[in-house]
């Protein structure tokens, strides 16, 4: 489908939505009105194209990132090539999937979740069947998963699990996303406190440390960071400086795209204000409410692995979700970030 019908097909969408033409997905099982609200904004739901993610239709109106081929998709799951050329002593392969947001409950879980539950899978009805591609795909070429967070949508017992068999199964690097440490769906719940309080439940559902990992494949070290709540923490920017300073390139899987001019307007274009990325400059701030400005505005470690990562030669591509679409841009001239949505897998050739 070229760009012309898919920009079309996606204009007819808005329009229906605005006319009310077409159903989205209702929030009234929701924990609150607020809480409704609020993730309903933050899922994409109510701008304009973004309102058709029911992690499914989105892809009609992705256009693919320069330089990828679309190949045989599964049953939810759409698969993209890229191939990056690296330095690798080896070549090897890799999928990189994000925010899948497992949101089931059972008979262990609160009678909340329940109907969280019910009122979330209406916008992620293809979790489940997303990894059960992603498990398939990665058998088929018998290679490893990047997952770069939100594999869960919230805390519970029945998500943890279902999480637990999916790297059980197949070879899963996890890097964690804020939906990892929520039970509520709110920001407001978004605090350290509540992260370190889940954290400990969190983990046992995954092979590798969710906050920091590193992995060296064929001389080339692959390094998972938790940026779930828009900030990087001083012990990790050490961390990242000492696999960094090894001299490997360096592929950094984050779960919060970096700022960058580019994918900012992208995703103020998709979803206004705020723009949900680390690191955005004050003056590109402005129009956020202040519970924004407080939880995505960037301290002094923050801004100074961002300006690490960006300055280090080394450092050759990032790979990261939370958006819930698929986009390239670039943060400096020879630093592509990658943005992948919820039901993309992207097959990685490194070479």
């Amino acid at each position: 489908m070229n760009i012309v019908w898919k920009r079309t097909i996606c204009a007819v969408l808005a329009l229906l939505i605005s006319l009310g033409s077409v159903c989205v997905p209702a929030y009234a099982d929701a924990a609150s009105d607020e809480a409704a609200e609020e993730f309903a904004v933050r899922d994409g739901i109510g701008a304009g194209v973004a309102v058709i993610v029911g992690c499914g239709v989105q892809r009609v109106c992705d256009s693919l990132i320069p330089g990828m081929e679309k190949s045989t998709g599964a049953a939810a799951a759409v698969f993209e090539e890229l191939t990056l050329d690296i330095g690798a002593e080896e070549p090897f392969v890799f999928i990189h999937a994000s925010d899948t947001h497992i949101c089931r409950a059972g008979p262990g879980d609160e009678y909340r979740m329940m109907k969280m539950s019910a009122s979330r899978r209406r916008i992620f009805p293809y979790c489940m069947q997303v990894l059960e591609d992603v498990a398939k795909k990665a058998e088929e070429l018998q290679c490893f998963v990047v997952h770069t967070g939100d594999m869960i949508d919230f805390v519970s017992e029945e998500n943890l699990a279902q999480a637990q068999r999916f790297t059980d199964r197949v070879d899963c690097i996890m890097a964690a996303g804020n939906h990892e440490f929520t039970k509520t769906l709110s920001e407001k719940d978004e605090t350290p406190e509540n992260k370190n309080a889940y954290l400990e439940q969190v983990q046992r559902s995954f092979r590798n440390d969710i906050r920091f990992y590193a992995r060296q494949v064929n001389g080339v070290n692959l390094v998972a960071l938790d940026n779930s709540y828009y900030q990087i923490e001083p012990w990790q920017l050490e961390k990242l400086k000492e696999e960094v300073e090894r001299g490997l390139p360096v592929i950094l899987f984050l779960h919060v795209p970096l700022y960058t001019p580019e994918e900012y307007d992208y995703a103020v274009a998709a979803f206004g204000l705020p723009a949900w990325l680390m690191n955005v400059p004050e003056k590109k701030m402005e129009g956020y409410g202040e519970d924004a400005i407080l939880h995505q505005g960037a301290d002094e470690s923050t801004k100074e692995a961002y300006d690490y990562i960006v300055s280090a030669p080394n450092v050759m591509a990032i790979f990261c979700g939370h958006m819930h679409y698929n986009h390239l841009s670039m943060v400096t001239p020879q630093l592509p970030q990658y943005v992948t949505d919820c039901t993309t897998g992207r097959i990685v050739t490194v070479r």
